[in-house]
């Protein structure tokens, strides 16, 4: 598998777009934005700019879903004890706070168990369900976790222990034997849409659970904080429900009822503000998750649901040290992974790297720095607590599914699981090799890798406005399956350039049309590369590019003005 770009313009029809200017009120370029990615019809097009959670699908659509809230509803009017378990990452977090919000406020016996990174590994386990049977535990509640856990649900059912899951990720061939399993990927499930994160199946379930009590009313903004954090954290599909949790979860955050959050925020310096999607995954988030690499994903509960403002801004203040902590790891572990990568793996269509030194808390973080650095999957190995035993995290790209690579290899793992995009794996260290092996037969008989690069609307930088990107910023958040609007112009001179900073990430380039129009543009990235790049062209003045560019709302001291960002670049063909 080899790799190379290709700009495509996405297709449109000019009376679909017609269409939706007349009768939904759009704009020339947001209606040919929705046409190009397949929205024709104006009621579609509406939900498409939804930023309010009235009329979501009904929870109760799902399979199971019935079944599982019947057996809590009887647990908490029967006084027995129930286990949440939920995972260590943002989404299995604040699924575990979701649904503990629900089971207390219906005055449930409950507690919760983390799994610990690296005592426990993913998931529910023998040692939590041994643990549960000792407590008396009568019910467990699984989220973000379970589908996969077969042996450990039977264990847990053959103990008299009632097991409901609620969980996101590929379904299994055969279900776990559990008393409900709720999940939108499975076959028979008739729920509507299928990409919610774990935090997004919680929600349902509480939803559901709350109607089953006869609870009509209770504070349905405070789990919204929760949803919107796991939503944009596990990088879930940024469409339909997801995008308008994530839209309307984002605006309360600006003012957050829960107290963690609200100490969070003024921790890291972004309290009484609006917040934004990269708030969320680039602050919050990483904050939460860093309890989990670092130390026990139970100190981010704890924060998540604490009442007492003093305690919770300690907390929350613990919990940015620890994240800094992880970021100077991160930073160190990255920089010796980039270090060991020779010619012959950056020829690889996957890279695989195994480096002993590399804590296994970051291995994830560092597959995606060196996916973003060589623009191709990468799988980062490091050695376990267990002798002998290697355990990794991969990151894939749009095109290449990592878990049914990781699949083909399952009889060589002695675990693995995931999603297309991110997976994680242990193997025998003996294994290596063939793993190595394996994986690059796989990916080579993919043949060529064409990474498509897909334009909304071809426009001249000059007809570019504020109010322009004001309008389209109404498709927000961006993420996967809605990125942000692509607009491409060719053939434009390059007349200035200059590194932006102190670290070699941004340059602003000002680009020439035929007509002598001048923008100021902002490219981010390694500038050496382009600047590379511009010398092999010519050098400034005699360079001319063709440009595919995203547009911002920029504001500067309380004023809002137009950002140009160029994403990809290339020499025009009239220059050649």
């Amino acid at each position: 598998m080899t790799g190379r770009e290709e700009w495509f313009v996405r297709r449109t029809n000019g009376e679909d777009v017609a269409r939706l200017e007349r009768e939904a009120g759009l704009s020339p370029v947001m209606a040919r934005i929705m046409v190009g990615r397949g929205i024709t019809d104006p009621r579609t097009a509406a939900n498409a700019l939804r930023s309010d959670p009235i009329g979501l699908h009904d929870g109760f659509t799902m399979a199971d879903m019935d079944k599982g809230v019947s057996i809590l509803a009887n647990a908490i009017r029967r006084r027995d004890k129930i286990l949440v378990v939920g995972d260590y990452d943002a989404d299995g977090i604040t699924s575990t706070c979701i649904l503990l919000k629900v089971l207390t406020d219906l005055g449930a016996l409950c507690t919760y168990k983390i799994p610990n990174r690296f005592s426990d590994g993913y998931g529910i386990n023998i040692n939590i369900i041994n643990d549960a049977v000792l407590n008396g535990v009568k019910v467990i509640l699984t989220c973000d976790n379970g589908i996969a856990a077969a042996e450990q649900i039977n264990a847990a059912v053959s103990a008299g222990i009632s097991v409901v899951v609620t969980d996101h990720h590929q379904v299994p061939e055969f279900l776990p034997p559990a008393h409900a399993v709720i999940n939108p990927h499975r076959t028979d499930c008739k729920y509507p849409f299928k990409e919610l994160c774990g935090a997004g199946v919680a929600y349902k379930f509480a939803q559901c659970l709350y109607s089953e009590m006869g609870v009509d009313t209770y504070d349905e903004d405070y789990l919204l904080e929760l949803v919107a954090i796991g939503t944009i954290c596990d990088v879930v599909s940024m469409t339909d429900e997801n995008r308008i949790i994530a839209r309307y979860g984002i605006g309360l955050l600006e003012h957050p009822r829960n107290l963690g959050l609200k100490a969070l925020c003024a921790a890291n310096g972004i309290e009484d503000r609006p917040q934004t999607a990269h708030t969320v995954g680039f602050v919050i988030g990483p904050c939460l998750n860093a309890t989990g690499r670092l130390e026990d994903a139970s100190l981010a509960v704890q924060l998540l649901t604490e009442t007492d403002p003093e305690k919770a801004a300690t907390q929350a203040t613990n919990l940015t040290a620890l994240n800094r902590e992880r970021q100077r790891i991160t930073d160190e572990d990255c920089a010796m992974a980039l270090q060991q990568i020779g010619q012959d793996d950056k020829d690889q269509a996957i890279i695989v790297v195994y480096s002993p030194g590399i804590s296994e808390s970051v291995a994830g973080i560092v597959a995606g720095r060196i996916r973003e650095t060589y623009g191709k999957p990468a799988i980062v190995l490091c050695k376990s607590s267990e002798e002998g035993i290697l355990k990794g995290s991969a990151r894939s790209i749009e095109g290449i599914n990592i878990y049914e690579i990781l699949s083909a290899c399952g009889d060589i793992m002695l675990k693995f699981g995931g999603h297309p995009m991110a997976a994680g794996l242990t193997i025998e260290e003996d294994r290596l090799p063939e793993l190595r092996r394996r994986i690059q037969e796989l990916s080579a008989s993919a043949g060529e890798l064409v990474t498509k690069v897909m334009i909304d609307v071809p426009m001249r930088l000059s007809s570019a406005t504020l109010d322009m990107a004001q309008d389209i910023a109404r498709l927000e958040p961006y993420g996967k399956d809605n990125d942000k609007p692509l607009f491409a112009d060719k053939n434009l001179k390059l007349v200035g350039f200059r590194p932006l900073g102190s670290k070699g990430k941004a340059a602003e380039m000002q680009l020439a049309d035929a007509n002598g129009n001048v923008t100021r543009t902002v490219a981010f990235g390694d500038v050496s590369r382009l600047r590379d790049f511009i010398d092999k062209c010519g050098g400034v003045g005699y360079t001319f590019l063709d440009i595919c560019y995203n547009l911002s709302v920029d504001t500067y001291g309380g004023r809002q003005r137009l950002g140009i960002v160029v994403t990809n670049y290339r020499r025009s063909k009239e220059a050649s």
